[in-house]
C-alpha cells in the first residue's frame, strides 16, 4: 500500500483551497439569507454559520476525506498510518490549524517527507491523490527523502513546536524595530508617512524571510533546541 502512495503538487492543493473558499462562503451566504426569511438573527445566525462552514470542513473530511474542493480536484485526505479518513477530532484540529496559519501552513509541503503541510503534521494525515491510473504522470510526486542518513532528528512535533517559538521570539523582536523606526502617528493614528511605509514593507519581507528560513532549518535539524544528531 505504502508503495501505491502518490502526492499531488502543491498547485493541485491550492485549487483546492480556491474551490473551497468560493463554495464555503456562497453556502454560508445562502443558510443565513434563508434562515433570515424565517427570522433567526443575531446569536443564531452566527451559530448556524459556524454549523455550516463545520459540515464542509472538517465534518466532509473525516467521513468522506475531503471537502468539495479536495474530491473535485482529485485528492483525498488520509490518516498516515492508517490511510483511513481522519476522526472529527482531528479533522477539527486540521481545519483550526490550517485557518489559523493560512497559506504559510503549506511551506512544509516543500521539506517534509510526505509532502505534509504544518497543519498535517500535527494531526498526523496525508494528502494523496484518489484515482492513481487517472493521474497525469507529470504530476504524480513519490515520497523523497526529507533527512540525511547517518543523522538522527528530533520528532516532528518537536521540530513544528521549535518552528512556532522561533517565529514568536521573531514577531516580538522585529515587531519592537518595527515599533522603534516608524513614526509615533502612524502607530497612533495610522497616518503613515512613505519613509513609514517602507519600514512596514521592510518588516514584513524580512520576517516572511526569516518564517520561510527558520521552517526549514529547523526541519532539516540545523537549529538549536531541534538539531540533528550524528548516529556514531
Amino acid at each position: 500500500m505504502k508503495a501505491t502512495l502518490i502526492y499531488p503538487r502543491l498547485l493541485r492543493r491550492i485549487q483546492a483551497l480556491l474551490i473551497n473558499g468560493v463554495v464555503v462562503p456562497v453556502a454560508v451566504i445562502g443558510t443565513l439569507v434563508t434562515a433570515s426569511n424565517f427570522g433567526v438573527q443575531g446569536v443564531y445566525s452566527a451559530i448556524l454559520a459556524g454549523l455550516v462552514i463545520f459540515i464542509f470542513e472538517p465534518l466532509f473530511v473525516s467521513t468522506t476525506g475531503g471537502t468539495i474542493g479536495h474530491h473535485l480536484i482529485g485528492i483525498q485526505v488520509k490518516n498516515k498510518k492508517t490511510k483511513k479518513n481522519l476522526n472529527i477530532a482531528s479533522a477539527l484540529v486540521r481545519f483550526i490549524a490550517k485557518i489559523m496559519l493560512g497559506l504559510v501552513s503549506l511551506i512544509t509541503v516543500f521539506t517534509t517527507k510526505q509532502h505534509q503541510a504544518i497543519h498535517d503534521v500535527l494531526v498526523g494525515s496525508i494528502v494523496i491523490f484518489k484515482n492513481i491510473e487517472s493521474t497525469p504522470n507529470h504530476e504524480i510526486l513519490y515520497e523523497r527523502e526529507a533527512e540525511e542518513s547517518g543523522y538522527s532528528y528530533p520528532s516532528k512535533p518537536r521540530r513544528v513546536i521549535m518552528i512556532l517559538l522561533y517565529n514568536i521570539v521573531l514577531s516580538i523582536a522585529l515587531g519592537t524595530i518595527l515599533i522603534l523606526t516608524i513614526s509615533e502617528p502612524c502607530i497612533s493614528n495610522n497616518l503613515c508617512s512613505n519613509l513609514d511605509e517602507v519600514f512596514a514593507f521592510g518588516w514584513q519581507t524580512l520576517w516572511f524571510a526569516c518564517f520561510i528560513a527558520s521552517v526549514v532549518l529547523c526541519w532539516k535539524g540545523r537549529l538549536f533546541g531541534c538539531r540533528r544528531l550524528l548516529i556514531k
